[in-house]
């Protein structure tokens, strides 16, 4: 008995799956309406989401019929759920089509009873034109307004022309009216619409009312066509134009580089204008006519290079050198904006005679020898492909010495350097100005003199730099020590400055060793500079002592006790005529002369 109650549950099962999943099966329509009934101004929706497709494999379809007037009013369509309304009152039987995926079809219909209702106007209007000025008559058509029970005869209609909560005309059939603006701005319009049973609705435009008159054409041009930084140009308005105004006296006004603000209003058509540099700029102009009434243009002038002559700059290998010196001279450093340094020319008055001693020519480089010593004041000439041409001066001194010099050309910065023979040594005759280009890789600090917080005088350029030992050495102080000297070149021991004192006729000649010596060292009075503690903050501060008074020249000897970091250094004091050797902090920063390698 159990088996057979087990077998009928389970044909039962099988039964019921065999009709859940069978596509054969037709669906069953159903719908409801919310509201029930209503009014003409209700929205039904109308919900078959009860629907039954017939299988869980069949998916469901629906269209719609709202008036059963056998027309399909809807296609079908996934969404069981949708709204409509109905415009007249009446009992509608709206019908429903459902399909399923098999194409099984039900139909369903219910009964739906609509009474009158009542809705206010929606109101629309159009203004023309959408922007004007202050002579425009703008025209308001409502035209366009719709009412669901009513025709727009039976509709009155009202205007606020901007909308300040006050009417501006009576209620009137009439749905077109019109106005003209007396003042320049923004306005929102008002209209309100009025059904026959006193049902109102409002809406709003916004119109910008300016000065702009769109028939007045304001135009200018200038002369000449083309021009750069030199031309003085002038912008003519005359042709500005209002063709219902042919006769009319215009005024202008510019807006204009470099201040770009409007001028005042003149009767003057034209104006000049020059540009300080080349660019493109923008140039307006604004007409007013006899109304008040103005209109804009802007150009964009392109305002090309002026031909500036060179600017010419010149280096000396050494400003000071003897009557045997072959002194040198570089224009290379000679820029011009339009021209190649290799199109240059550049001619040279040696000794500032007002003569020519060279004619042009595009080398850059020239040597010069002075038979007579003196100072001479060295003109160079530089001159573009277009003949403009500028000229610039250095001095040289020269002494009556004939002593061997040279010239030392830097690899690492481009910088040149004189050179003497003294006895058996060859030392620089100017003192060392170097400093690395990348500090991360090659770092030496250099200190220029300076009298004063942002002292404008390069005292690099003229008394060269100063460093203190550790980096002049690069602290090694064994043996012969290059330090920061050039290639071939050294900084020099304490022997090698005793043999110069020795050569120049022992400590008590240290004149010789000054400008216009017998040596032609050519030591200045560089002085020196010293970190010390500020006795106000505890800070460090740097102290720059004895420009033009006293000079400290390093050596690569350091003193044999560990605890005493000093070095041995020798120094010359406006006038005294000895050498002062001694022990020196190495901290400080003194200047530095190289002394060239023994071959």
């Amino acid at each position: 008995m159990k088996n057979f109650i087990g077998f009928l549950f389970t044909l039962a099962i099988i039964t019921a799956c065999n009709t859940l999943y069978n596509t054969d099966i037709a669906p069953a329509a159903i719908f409801n309406a919310i509201p029930e009934s209503g009014k003409t101004i209700d929205t039904f929706q109308f919900d078959a989401s009860l629907t039954q497709s017939g299988s869980v494999k069949n998916k469901a379809y629906y269209r719609w019929d709202w008036n059963r007037d056998g027309i399909w009013d809807e296609e079908f369509t996934s969404l069981p759920v949708t709204p409509h309304r109905y415009f007249a009152k009446g009992t509608y039987y709206p019908k429903l089509e459902v399909i399923n995926s098999g194409g099984l079809t039900d139909t369903f219909s219910l009964e739906i009873k609509v009474d009158q209702g009542y809705s206010a106007p929606h109101p629309s209007f159009t203004v023309t034109p959408d922007y004007g000025n202050i002579k425009t008559r703008f025209v308001l058509d409502a035209s366009g307004t719709k009412d669901d029970e009513d025709s727009i005869t039976n509709l009155r209609f009202m205007w606020d022309f901007n909308n300040n909560g006050e009417w501006d005309t009576p209620l009137s059939s009439n749905p077109v009216t019109n106005i003209i603006y007396p003042d320049t701005g923004k306005y929102e319009i008002l209209v309100e619409a009025v059904d026959p049973r006193n049902l109102r609705t409002r809406a709003t435009r916004t119109v910008w009312v300016t000065n702009i008159n769109p028939k007045l054409t304001a135009d200018f041009s200038w002369t000449p066509e083309y021009g750069n930084t030199a031309t003085l140009f002038t912008l003519d308005a005359s042709i500005s134009y209002n063709p219902e105004e042919p006769q009319a006296l215009f005024r202008y006004s510019w807006k204009l580089p470099p201040l770009y603000q409007w001028t005042d209003w003149t009767y003057k058509s034209d104006t000049t204008l020059n540009f300080s540099r080349e660019d493109s700029y923008d140039l307006e102009l604004r007409v007013k006519d006899t109304a008040s009434l103005i209109n804009y243009c802007k150009k964009n002038i392109r305002i090309y290079h002026n031909n500036l002559p060179p600017k010419p700059k010149f280096i000396i290998g050494c400003r000071r050198g003897n009557i045997r010196t072959q002194f040198f001279f570089n224009s290379w450093p000679t820029l011009d904006q339009e021209s190649l340094p290799s199109s240059l020319e550049f001619r040279w008055d040696f000794d500032g005679d007002q003569r020519w001693d060279t004619d042009f020519s595009k080398e850059h480089k020239i040597y010069h020898n002075y038979p007579e010593p003196g100072t001479y004041k060295v003109y160079m000439e530089a001159r573009d492909p277009d003949g403009l041409s500028d000229t610039t001066a250095q001095f040289v001194e020269v002494s009556q010495w004939t002593n061997e010099t040279g010239l030392i050309y830097d690899q690492r910065d481009g910088q040149y350097y004189g050179s003497v023979k003294i006895g058996s040594q060859w030392w620089m005759s100017q003192n060392l100005n170097f400093a690395p280009y990348n500090l991360s890789k090659d770092y030496i600090t250099k200190f220029c003199y300076s009298r004063f917080p942002e002292d404008k005088v390069a005292w690099c350029n003229i008394m060269g730099g100063l460093y203190n030992c550790y980096h002049a050495t690069r602290e090694d102080f064994y043996g012969e020590v290059r330090g920061i000297c050039p290639m071939g070149w050294h900084m020099p021991s304490r022997k090698e400055w005793e043999t110069l004192v020795n050569t120049v006729g022992g400590w008590d000649q240290a004149d010789k060793l000054l400008p216009g010596g017998s040596s032609d060292f050519n030591a200045l009075y560089a002085g020196f500079m010293e970190e010390v503690t500020d006795p106000v903050d505890g800070g460090t501060k740097t102290v720059y002592k004895w420009l033009n008074y006293g000079t400290y020249f390093w050596s690569f000897n350091k003193m044999s006790n560990p605890y005493a970091p000093n070095a041995w250094n020798i120094t010359l004091i406006k006038d005294e005529k000895k050498f002062l050797p001694g022990f020196s902090s190495m901290e400080s920063y003194f200047s530095v002369r190289c002394v060239k390698n023994e071959d």
